[in-house]
């Protein structure tokens, strides 16, 4: 399990602007992770925040064209916030293959569980923080709190989950998930 923070990624102007085209596009949809599958949202449990695919390799996302178009900028900059992760981690991997791009919001009322990205040696995720918040991510006991630029770099078959906000109004961030063959310390 390797578990990376690694802070000052990309500028503020840079999450600010990626907010802004978030904030509008019309493909959220509410999370239900695994565990409540069975659960309905009127039963004592609110949503697992809100998400949006805009790469699945497995999942043939986007899947025509016009879903390409539209989910391009989100694609651009997770490519962009990918390789800048990868360029300041103190690991290098080879033979990399990107899986996914997953933006999640959250708000006061949403609940992460834990769960894995993937249960595959091979794979790692990449937790981007677009927004300070008082929210943040816990990988089984450590606690990182949401902060603007930040990200975090873990195996992916390491239990994790979401944590809403409780004094911000939101949370934003972008979950990456991709495998490699090996890595080593720079």
């Amino acid at each position: 399990m390797i578990i990376e923070r690694l802070e000052n990624i990309l500028s503020e102007d840079f999450n600010h602007n990626l907010l802004d085209v978030l904030k509008c596009i019309d493909a959220w949809r509410i999370s239900r992770d695994e565990t409540r599958q069975n659960i309905a949202l009127s039963d004592n449990y609110s949503d697992s925040g809100l998400l949006i695919n805009s790469y699945h390799q497995g999942m043939n996302v986007p899947k025509d064209d016009a879903e390409a178009l539209k989910y391009a900028f989100l694609n651009v900059s997770a490519t962009h916030v990918f390789r800048s992760v990868l360029n300041k981690s103190e690991f290098v991997f080879h033979n990399i293959e990107v899986l996914r791009h997953l933006w999640n919001y959250y708000n006061k009322a949403s609940n992460g569980v834990f769960h894995t990205d993937m249960e595959r040696e091979d794979a790692y995720s990449i937790i981007y923080y677009l927004n300070d918040s008082d929210g943040g991510t816990f990988i089984d006991d450590f606690f990182c709190k949401s902060v603007s630029g930040n990200a975090i770099l873990f195996k992916s078959n390491t239990r994790h989950r979401g944590s809403s906000p409780k004094i911000e109004k939101n949370r934003f961030v972008l979950n990456i998930l991709f495998t490699a063959d090996s890595y080593e310390r720079k």
